[in-house]
């Protein structure tokens, strides 16, 4: 029987899917291709938008990662990007250029350790969800809400992936949140983070009036520690994962308050520390 769009079923063995819980949900409703190969532009960005994005996000960020992938843009194709994710003559038999959700994965893009329920890439599995990582995120669940904190862990994660993480936490609070100040019901965290599924059955539905770069910047200043960063650019936060990680345009804007919010606190980088901070998403 023919899934309808909408309709919830999780992945198969042959399907692809990325890092990413929320893109992975859009995939598993057929908002994006069920096995998560030869997405376009204009699929992707339709589906953003029908999650909650408003064009300004859904367009910047399916510009960017519809890009070439280049290690070193300057020496790669014309057009290329470090954060870009398409091999170079990637297209459909129409000539159109597409994109597999596995390589929103692929090293040197966008991408990055210390998230909170995918092995960093040098230790496992950075694809798919870890159960032991997501029993831990759990596990910081108060009065039904989820507060995203963050374990210590040094790795790579400068002050670009600061960014990037930053951006998602504006994000998937703005997706998924009850308002700035509640936060996202950890039933919804449960079903996108754990089943890869909308939650629709929880009570959810997509926002009327969708997130545009003034509400997801005022998101990012309203929680300064959501901006805090170590003096050794070594901040471990990684509160949401892959599809919300919104360019850099929006980490230019945000790159002017970093050095004030530095100041807010200093969180430990030891190999294996505890959680060390909170703050809610």
């Amino acid at each position: 029987m023919e899934l309808q769009k909408g309709q919830y079923h999780p992945a198969g063995a042959d399907d692809l899917r990325s890092p990413c819980p929320v893109l992975n949900s859009l995939a598993n409703h057929g908002y994006i291709a069920r096995d998560g190969k030869s997405i376009t532009a204009a699929e992707l960005k339709s589906a953003i938008r029908y999650v909650g994005l408003g064009l300004d996000i859904a367009s910047v960020l399916v510009s960017r990662v519809f890009q070439i992938h280049s290690d070193d843009p300057k020496h790669g194709p014309p057009g290329s990007s470090q954060v870009g994710l398409r091999d170079p003559g990637q297209v459909n038999r129409d000539g159109i250029p597409v994109l597999n959700l596995d390589q929103v994965g692929r090293p040197h893009a966008l991408e990055h350790d210390v998230s909170i329920t995918r092995q960093d890439r040098a230790l496992g599995d950075c694809i798919h969800l870890d159960p032991d990582l997501y029993k831990r995120f759990l596990r910081t669940a108060k009065e039904g809400k989820f507060h995203s904190t963050v374990m210590g862990r040094y790795r790579k994660f400068g002050k670009f992936e600061h960014y990037v993480a930053c951006s998602e936490v504006a994000a998937l609070r703005s997706v998924f949140g009850k308002g700035v100040t509640k936060g996202i019901p950890d039933d919804y965290v449960r079903a996108v983070f754990g089943e890869e599924r909308l939650p629709y059955d929880e009570g959810w539905s997509p926002r009327r009036f969708k997130v545009y770069f003034p509400e997801a910047l005022a998101l990012l200043l309203h929680d300064p520690l959501a901006l805090a960063i170590s003096p050794h650019n070594s901040l471990c936060v990684s509160p949401t994962e892959g599809l919300f990680r919104i360019p850099l345009i929006l980490a230019a804007l945000l790159s002017r308050f970093t050095a004030g919010a530095a100041r807010v606190t200093k969180f430990r980088t030891d190999n294996r520390s505890p959680w060390n901070f909170q703050f809610m998403i």
